[in-house]
């Protein structure tokens, strides 16, 4: 691929029902966005195996963000508990892409070394550091009725900092 490959963190937040069982699940992970033939291309990079493309960097963003929340509905579809899910769950989001997560290194190295200029809308994401860091929290949730509208996240997207 001659395209430019953004690497990406992402942050995500979700609340699963399954057989019996309420789970909220944070996930932090790595992703490149692609522009490609005038399209962008979102591939997980950890968890691997994951890609979406669109028209737009936020279309792309928003198919990935949808494509990543069905496979946890489908675990949640196959699985007769928690244990399970969560077992599941850990296992999706850790699975690398070799090739991904070799590009989406490549892709820091430029970033740090000034050699890649990120262009917009990627450029007004924040920098974060201890973007190798990937994140399953698997919660089951036993009291739901003390839920609250704070405990919601929205979408979090970073480019790695500049500095290590």
């Amino acid at each position: 691929m001659g395209a430019t490959a953004y690497p990406l963190i992402f942050t995500y937040q979700e609340i699963v029902r399954g057989k019996g069982f309420l789970v909220a699940v944070q996930t932090r992970g790595r992703a490149l966005m692609v522009r490609e033939d005038g399209e962008w291309w979102m591939y997980g990079a950890q968890p691997g195996g994951l890609d979406e493309g669109g028209a737009s960097f936020e279309e792309a963003r928003l198919k990935f963000r949808e494509a990543f929340r069905e496979i946890l509905f489908d675990i949640a579809a196959s699985v007769a508990n928690f244990a399970e899910f969560e077992r599941e769950v850990r296992g999706f989001v850790t699975e690398p892409s070799e090739p991904m997560v070799s590009r989406w290194q490549a892709a820091v190295e430029l970033i740090r070394s000034k050699k890649m200029i990120v262009e917009s809308p990627l450029d007004q994401l924040p920098r974060q550091p201890n973007e190798n860091e990937v994140e399953v929290l698997v919660a089951e949730l036993k009291e739901p009725a003390k839920s609250q509208p704070t405990d919601n996240r929205a979408d979090y997207y970073a480019i790695p900092a500049l500095a290590a």
